[in-house]
């Protein structure tokens, strides 16, 4: 069954897309996050053969005129994503939370995880993520 995807979470899978593919910021693989220091500010979060880790702090700073322009807010981009299955909730029998724990070398964050096949689809995004 297809899914219906809103325009918000269509519009800022785009917006995404155009932001890595600026290099301006970058993912890392994360068995290689001991050089996240050296990126400092340009670190947008990591990737494995599992998923895409956004770090959500980060992306919804840089995104302020996206959801502007969009009429949106953090809460209902994250919601618009989770129903259009762009990205994977957590759910530890009591609450249900857009953002997934996940431990990246010592330390143990909350980041958007994204279904990797919403990058493997796009070209460019798949080189970022290294499956092409």
């Amino acid at each position: 069954m297809k899914r219906n995807i809103s325009k918000t979470a269509t519009d800022f899978m785009k917006w995404l897309h155009e932001l890595l593919a600026s290099q301006k910021y970058i993912l890392l693989n994360r068995r290689e996050h001991e050089k996240a220091d050296e990126l400092g500010d340009r670190l947008l979060g990591y990737y494995d053969n599992k998923g895409v880790y956004i770090i959500p702090d980060k992306v919804f700073e840089l995104a302020e005129d996206f959801m502007m322009e969009h009429n949106a807010d953090i809460v209902s981009v994250e919601t618009d994503l989770l129903f259009a299955e762009i990205i994977c909730p957590e759910y530890d029998g009591i609450k249900l939370r857009f953002r997934k724990q996940k431990r990246i070398g010592k330390s143990k964050k909350r980041y958007l995880t994204f279904e990797r096949r919403w990058f493997e689809d796009n070209d460019e995004l798949a080189k970022i993520i290294n499956c092409r």
